[in-house]
């Protein structure tokens, strides 16, 4: 008995070592950036393309026109190609309000003939019981050692 407690605090600490050390690394080149209300001038995602700069990143990214509960929509990215993103995941949400998860994996659609990254997603919101609306994405963009995150408000209605 009191081997196997040896072996299991031993295994506990060996794990933990690998864990730590993991964390560290994969934290270390990872810069995240924030950008809360765009400021860009006539940027609404679902009017037209809101196009970004973060840095000298280069970012056009548009939605649906119209957004409803229930029903699926369409949102894209296009970025340049100087700039190879990894993953997009987006995030919908409401400020102050538990919505449940609500994350959608966008996929690249960029073709070899292209010098721009193209993604597309697709996502479906659920009611909020309340009757609000007032939702934001939450776009979190991969690259090889940054990570942007971009959050915008979105306008969603009922059918």
């Amino acid at each position: 008995m009191h081997k196997l407690k040896i072996i299991i605090t031993i295994s506990v600490v060996i794990i933990s070592a690998v864990l730590i050390t993991y964390v560290n690394l994969s934290g270390k080149n990872t810069e995240i950036i924030s950008v809360e209300n765009l400021n860009a001038p006539g940027c609404h995602v679902q009017n037209n393309d809101c196009e970004i700069n973060i840095n000298g990143f280069k970012l056009a990214i548009s939605f649906d026109k119209n957004i409803y509960y229930l029903k699926s929509f369409s949102f894209s990215v296009l970025s340049d190609i100087h700039f190879p993103i990894k993953t997009i995941i987006t995030d919908f949400r409401m400020k102050n309000m538990e919505m449940g998860v609500n994350r959608f994996s966008m996929i690249s659609t960029t073709t070899k003939s292209d010098n721009k990254q193209h993604w597309q997603g697709k996502a479906l919101l659920p009611v909020c019981i309340s009757g609000r609306a007032d939702w934001y994405a939450e776009m979190s963009i991969q690259l090889e050692n940054t990570r942007y995150i971009v959050s915008f408000p979105l306008q969603v209605e009922k059918l």
